[in-house]
């Protein structure tokens, strides 16, 4: 979580310069079962996902 919040606050909560550390963070969390697990294609993610190349965005 901290590498998401730490991009976001580099890029002016730009959440679309964070999508590898929010995915991460995502993964974690399901991971861990604090939230049920999603394919992330679902929650707005190609497979190819990266920081800058991806156009869907997280709920905006």
């Amino acid at each position: 979580m901290k590498k998401y919040m730490n991009c976001l606050k580099k890029n002016n909560n730009d959440n679309h310069k964070c999508r590898t550390e929010s995915k991460d963070y995502l993964q974690c969390r399901m991971d861990r079962q604090l939230m049920a697990k999603e394919d992330f294609r679902r929650l707005g993610y190609s497979e190819d996902s990266s920081s800058k190349g991806d156009s869907a965005n997280l709920g905006n």
